[in-house]
């Protein structure tokens, strides 16, 4: 099949789609719709040191860093809620931050959810040096660099190191 997509991948999500049927699949989209806005509510009500970035009802929350002083930045909070509570997000930028892919498990767990946020929030505060780390610097430096010639080099030096490995 063309695309940046596989075959199996594909035809092992129509098989699911398929095995648990239309009402199954409504009733699991219901679940993971609902906690994405119970999760972005409670954040806004909740957590005013971060802002939410999700405008759009999708399986997914996003945290980013909110303007003004003492701001928790988004992507060290990634960093806390993974070594603190067991929470993996994936780190964003532009806006820098953090988001939560919400999944059948993940639906049933929101309220942790927002909890470990808070909890992780708290400890930033508590211990500014958790703000900060090594990775808040480096995450979007590439896309800060004014001749992005310099990346294009990188990715064509990777592919030949691919090629020739293959």
């Amino acid at each position: 099949m063309a695309g940046s997509r596989s075959g199996a991948v594909i035809a092992g999500t129509w098989a699911a789609l398929v095995m648990q049927g239309r009402e199954k699949y409504v009733e699991h989209a219901k679940l993971i719709f609902g906690a994405q806005q119970n999760i972005i509510k409670a954040l806004k009500e909740e957590v005013p040191e971060v802002a939410v970035g999700t405008i759009h009802v999708s399986p997914l929350v996003s945290i980013v860093m909110k303007p003004g002083k003492d701001q928790i930045n988004g992507i060290a909070l990634a960093d806390v809620l993974q070594s603190e509570y067991n929470w993996t997000l994936n780190k964003t930028m532009r806006p820098s931050g953090c988001k939560l892919v919400i999944s059948e498990p993940t639906a049933l767990h929101w309220r942790e959810f927002v909890d470990a946020v808070k909890g992780s929030v708290k400890l930033m505060k508590e211990k500014p040096e958790l703000n900060h780390n090594s990775n808040v610097a480096l995450y979007g430096l590439a896309t800060n660099m004014p001749d992005m010639c310099v990346m294009d080099e990188i990715c064509k030096m990777h592919q030949k190191a691919l090629l020739d490995a293959l």
